[in-house]
């Protein structure tokens, strides 16, 4: 008996449930038991209820044996413990409220969001989201079961149980597979989406990998855009003016059929011959942060570190290039656009300074030499909507809108519809400062944006959980032409008008700019620009990783 003891290892596992285990183990079953909720009407398989378990045993464990190298009553230990405790506890919060308000967890995504969150965006989503009852209820929730686990913990120790010890032994050697089969996985196909999502610590320690990832990634690529070379050919040089909107969506814009007027200024400019609407494009992902990657980078898939970004390959070809962002500033986030090596090697001029309103940033707009690249990022519509707009653009009021939705909805949607209204103006003023100009000016949004559409959500970030992603994943895409361009390009001016049907994905942009303005370079890829002859129009538009769009429509259909 003795010898079994031993090798079932119940001995260490007294002394790791004399140093608190149970308590441990508790709590990081709750906190990983949140993916599966997060999963929303999946039927657990064997394999997931075995990784919750096992990797609950596993970290519990390690946490007990480091415990017990203390003496019981020593302040290290129980130093040690508390922080163990409020480690969890902080994750099984996070998790819980992101999961009751969002329906997510706290993972890749989130982390992203935190580490290239400007403090400005961090302020609105605060003032949008938090919601004070529930982080109480959470709270209260937790406390109690800290409470519940300390007197089960407690109990335990008070009891000899080998049978006890001998199913959590065997339990851990079922971990140890379980756990290293999906590591394998992990380390042989690079899916953090698998076993890994079940422990909350490791979804944690994978996030803060990608992130360290994502900074060897900019490395790569300042490296990559030192080698670019590139040229523009032609003698009439065309001027171009990307701007890049927040949160707009394309259900809410009167361009596409909103019963409301939210564009008056841009629909009189699509009444003459100079801007054109197309109607079928999304975008990469349904976050700002992945999305900036997809559009700045020259790459053809999810891998931007192989190719250069697209303004490098402007200022190579002899192109001004200057950024007017009112969201992302030199040193304040993980970014390329918070980069500063980068911010040098594509911009000869960006603002340091943000305005509360968008139309403040036309003031550090730089007056360039031709030709000339400039980029807008206006904050748009991104929450918290009431925000994004000056108490002039008040226009629409809850009253006009449908009694189906309740009446703080009504008020929502109002102040978003005002911010659509505020934007038709800033994008006008943008509009007419370069009217005189041989100039394009492009314009669309990161990512849509959900407005209580599909039930009681406002917001981006949960397209891969929402019933219809095209509320989060499609924008509107808007190209306006100068009197001047049309004149000097009318070929390229029917290209343009002929494509408005054409299906495009936002992450293939820089493609179709330097098709525009024939810039020559090896990034150039003329079957990713709808303009071109070349052009792929069946090609898969690839979204969230690896969902394709047009496969996903038709299955809507059926």
């Amino acid at each position: 008996m003795r010898l079994i003891n031993r090798i079932l290892l119940c001995r260490l596992l007294e002394r790791m449930v004399a140093y608190d285990y149970f308590s441990l183990l508790l709590i990081n079953l709750a906190s990983n038991c949140a993916y599966l909720f997060f999963k929303g009407g999946f039927i657990p398989s064997f394999w997931s209820i075995s990784f919750i378990i096992s990797s609950a045993v596993l970290l519990s464990g390690i946490e007990s044996l480091f415990l017990s190298v203390f003496d019981y009553r020593s302040n290290i230990r129980k130093v040690l413990y508390i922080s163990f405790l409020l480690f969890h506890s902080t994750i099984l919060l996070l998790d819980y409220y992101l999961l009751i308000v969002f329906q997510l967890v706290c993972n890749q995504d989130v982390v992203d969001i935190i580490s290239e969150t400007s403090l400005q965006e961090a302020t609105n989503f605060i003032c949008t989201y938090l919601d004070v009852p529930a982080v109480l209820l959470i709270a209260a929730s937790l406390s109690f079961f800290i409470f519940i686990v300390s007197k089960i913990n407690h109990w335990l120790k008070s009891r000899q149980c080998c049978l006890l010890y001998y199913i959590i032994s065997i339990i851990i050697l079922i971990g140890i597979f379980d756990v290293g089969r999906s590591f394998y996985g992990f380390c042989k196909y690079r899916d953090g989406y698998s076993g890994p999502q079940y422990s909350a610590t490791a979804r944690i320690g994978h996030a803060l990998l990608m992130l360290y990832n994502r900074i060897e990634t900019i490395n790569i690529i300042i490296e990559n855009n030192s080698k670019v070379t590139a040229q523009a050919n032609g003698e009439n040089k065309i001027n171009v003016v990307f701007i890049i909107g927040e949160s707009f969506s394309k259900f809410h814009c009167s361009l596409y059929g909103y019963e409301l007027n939210t564009y008056p200024l841009l629909e009189n400019r699509q009444a003459s011959r100079n801007l054109v609407a197309m109607n079928d494009v999304v975008c990469w992902g349904d976050k700002t942060h992945s999305n900036m990657r997809q559009i700045f980078s020259t790459s053809d898939g999810n891998d931007i570190s192989t190719s250069p970004l697209f303004p490098v390959c402007f200022r190579k070809a002899g192109y001004h290039t200057a950024l007017i962002d009112n969201m992302y500033f030199v040193g304040n986030a993980v970014t390329l656009l918070s980069n500063e090596e980068l911010s040098k090697q594509m911009f000869e001029y960006r603002n340091d300074k943000e305005a509360k309103h968008d139309l403040g940033i036309l003031q550090y707009a730089p007056t360039s030499d031709y030709p000339y690249l400039h980029i807008y990022h206006l904050m748009g519509q991104h929450y918290s909507y009431s925000s994004r707009y000056p108490e002039e653009f008040a226009f629409f009021d809850k009253e006009m809108y449908d009694s189906k939705y309740s009446e703080s909805q009504r008020d929502v949607i109002a102040h978003y519809d005002n911010a659509c209204l505020y934007n038709d103006y800033v994008v006008e003023q943008i509009l007419q400062k370069y009217e005189e100009d041989d100039c394009i000016i492009v314009y669309f949004s990161d990512h849509g944006e959900e407005v209580y559409e599909l039930g009681n959500f406002i917001g981006h970030g949960s397209a891969m959980s929402s019933r219809d992603i095209r509320y989060q994943l499609c924008v509107p895409f808007l190209i306006w032409m100068s009197d001047s361009f049309i004149g000097n390009h009318p070929e390229l001016y029917k290209r343009i008008t002929d494509s408005k049907e054409v299906p495009f994905q936002t992450s293939n942009i820089s493609h179709f700019l330097m098709d525009v303005c024939n810039i020559q370079t090896s990034s150039f890829i003329p079957e990713l620009s709808f303009i071109n002859k070349d052009y792929k129009k069946d090609r898969p538009r690839t979204v969230m990783q690896n969902v394709d769009f047009d496969r996903y429509l038709e299955s809507r259909k059926r």
